[in-house]
């Protein structure tokens, strides 16, 4: 229904059409309410390496690309080096994954195994 205008009709208007305009306009408003929250909803997707941003109608309004993360290859493990989350090294013939940054310990007795397993996860062996 359409909102009637005085100018329009060209005379005042009666009691029901104005009571009908406010219902009219009220209507509109809850819808444009609706719809606003619903665009102020935002999602986010993770598509591989992206994260793509969608507002509550399901369109895209922004994307961010993740960073690559890549491994550090410290090669043999050795005591009293510091090692940080992510690096890689090799200890007896594996390979092992650096899951807490730490300093490996050092023993001054020759032939003492101090690699603790607790700071590494295994990865190939």
């Amino acid at each position: 229904m359409a909102i009637i205008l005085r100018s329009t009709k060209g005379e005042p208007l009666t009691i029901t059409e104005m009571d009908s305009n406010i219902s009219q306009l009220d209507n509109r408003l809850k819808a444009l309410e609706t719809l606003t929250q619903s665009e102020n909803t935002l999602t986010v997707e993770n598509q591989h390496d992206t994260l793509v941003f969608k507002n509550g109608l399901g369109c895209e309004v922004g994307r961010a690309i993740l960073p690559k993360w890549m491994p550090r290859v410290r090669g043999d493990w050795q005591p009293g080096e510091v090692y940080a989350f992510g690096d890689w090294v090799r200890y007896q013939e594996k390979l092992y994954f650096c899951k807490a940054a730490h300093v490996a310990p050092f023993t001054p007795v020759e032939c003492v195994d101090v690699f603790d397993v607790k700071n590494w996860e295994l990865l190939l062996g």
